[in-house]
């Protein structure tokens, strides 16, 4: 635990690492899809152009970056959702995970304004247990994030320490 004037920054507890392939939107952008379109990403829409070949076969554009890996701890479901999970009646398609600010600050993650880099789009590829490289857990079904948001009010010098990262199966920009 670090102590600075009136804020305490907590650390997070026995984080794993998220390797996550973040979505390059310039390099989707420049991609020439099959069809009439001349970008593989449409700036209006915030999503890259899906396109069918001429024997109907759909295809995305979609370019990523070099894969990071950003420590986090895995949020715990609440008691209703982890029964449910038990009972089989919840697929396990929604994950949060909690990053801290310090992490994402060293690895270049956050804006000027503060904000996290992560965006809608960005897809998990594996958890790996930390610092080791051993797969914890690995996708057949990939994770995608779905919404960034800062949490811990009160928590560290910014006022809000951690960000929340909710994943979901179905990519929300394609």
């Amino acid at each position: 635990m670090e102590y600075s004037g009136a804020n305490i920054r907590v650390p997070l507890l026995d984080p794993v690492d998220a390797v996550i392939s973040r979505l390059d939107i310039q390099a989707t952008q420049n991609a020439n899809p099959v069809g009439p379109a001349t970008s593989g990403y449409d700036r209006h829409l915030r999503e890259p152009v899906i396109s069918r070949t001429a024997g109907g076969i759909r295809q995305v554009a979609t370019q990523y970056m070099a894969q990071i890996r950003v420590p986090c701890q895995v949020k715990v479901l609440t008691d209703d959702e982890l029964s449910m999970i038990g009972d089989g009646n919840a697929p396990m398609s929604r994950r949060v995970l909690v990053m801290h600010r310090g992490h994402l600050e060293t690895l270049g993650l956050l804006r000027t304004s503060g904000d996290c880099v992560l965006k809608t789009g960005d897809r998990l590829d594996r958890m790996e247990k930390r610092r080791l490289g051993l797969a914890i857990e690995t996708f057949i079904k990939p994770l995608f994030v779905f919404e960034v948001a800062a949490r811990g009010w009160g928590m560290g010098p910014a006022g809000r320490d951690l960000v929340f990262v909710t994943l979901m199966h179905r990519n929300p920009v394609v």
